[in-house]
């Protein structure tokens, strides 16, 4: 016997089989015995989706019934928190909708929290569920929540450029569209090509922007050496804001040099004969200094070999205030033996009150065999 039931169900199936034959073999022992259900037209209960804005009041959740029933449904809802949270976003709430006969459609109201804070479009569910007088099409469905505060207060750190000698770099941080009440947010420096302690010194702190406030400043003080350098950067960050987001939270800060007119060093390419037996190597220093430059100098083997073509050595030369040339000698060996042209190179390094410009120069030694 086959049951009719009043339930809307799926296609469903049962096995008819037979065993412990006697005289005869068994061919096919189980045969499917499908039931299609007739009560397609049976009420069935759908949760519909939701769109709405952040500030439109409570979101109306609708659930249809269809077709309507000859009798009373009822149904259990909830919601469940997902982008949005409950108790910052919404209000969760549960309950049960009854439809009476002839009803279609039946709402719950669900409490959104209209806050100030920039948010990206975020969404919670509703749920039908424990249904009695009909089926469950549809049982849960997203309620999506646009966020209403584009135009809330976002902050941004500013780009800045500056000489090494100006002292202190006044970083700005501007808000946008000033606050109706306090906003305040961190801020640190970061390093880049330009480092902590040697071109700028690190700070960190706090900024408060006051009601209809919409710039603040901090100051991050330079170092102004004598090193003539690239321009370098540091980052100036903005972090962990309350009453207004971050719209640009990192920017640099650019160091120009002005020790383009410190003095550096350049040691001088030079070429000899072999039989010269010394040959003098030249540094010079552009522009002269107004205290004392020193630079320790040596010789580096090429295609000359120490101690065979050429004899190493090594120092540190002086240049006395307005002193723009310095010179030291390396003493050839004058062989018999015909060779090629052979270099070694001639090599300055660890200067003091300079910076260096070129650090190295072939020494070109030319036979004489």
């Amino acid at each position: 016997n086959i049951i009719d039931d009043s339930t809307a169900e799926s296609t469903e199936s049962f096995n008819g089989r037979i065993f412990g034959a006697s005289g005869a073999t068994i061919g096919v022992s189980t045969a499917a015995v499908t039931i299609n259900d007739n009560d397609s037209g049976a009420p069935t209960l759908d949760v519909q989706p939701l769109t709405l804005d952040e500030n439109a009041g409570p979101a109306v959740i609708q659930v249809t019934l269809t077709p309507a029933a000859t009798s009373v449904v009822t149904v259990q809802y909830s919601t469940n928190a997902g982008s949005a949270t409950g108790g910052q976003d919404y209000f969760g709430t549960t309950g049960t909708l009854t439809f009476n006969p002839g009803d279609t459609s039946k709402t719950f109201p669900v409490t959104l929290i209209n806050d100030s804070t920039p948010e990206s479009t975020e969404s919670f569910t509703a749920r039908i569920f424990n249904p009695s007088g009909a089926t469950m099409g549809a049982n849960t469905a997203p309620v999506t929540i646009n966020d209403d505060d584009s135009g809330a207060p976002t902050l941004n750190v500013q780009p800045l450029t500056v000489d090494e000698n100006v002292g202190q770099a006044t970083v700005q941080v501007t808000l946008s569209p000033a606050a109706s009440s306090a906003v305040t947010v961190n801020y640190a420096t970061q390093a880049g090509t330009a480092t902590g302690g040697q071109d700028f010194y690190g700070t960190s702190g706090s900024l408060t922007f006051n009601p209809g406030v919409t710039t603040r400043t901090y100051q991050v003080t330079i170092v102004n050496d004598t090193t003539a350098e690239s321009t370098e950067s540091f980052n100036a960050r903005i972090f962990s804001a309350s009453g207004a987001s971050i719209g640009v939270n990192s920017a640099p800060v650019t160091i120009n040099d002005d020790d383009s007119g410190t003095p550096a060093l350049a040691v001088q390419p030079v070429t000899v004969n072999e039989a010269a037996g010394t040959v003098t190597v030249t540094v010079t220093l552009s522009p002269a200094a107004s205290s004392v430059v020193t630079t320790n100098y040596s010789t580096v083997a090429g295609t000359a070999v120490g101690g065979q073509d050429y004899f190493g050595t090594s120092g540190v030369l002086t240049f006395n205030p307005g002193e723009t040339s310095k010179t030291y000698q390396v003493t050839l060996v004058n062989d018999s033996v015909a060779e090629s042209q052979e270099t070694f190179t001639a090599r300055i390094f660890n200067p003091s009150g300079a910076s260096i410009s070129t650090n190295t120069a072939p020494v070109t030694i030319n036979d004489d065999d």
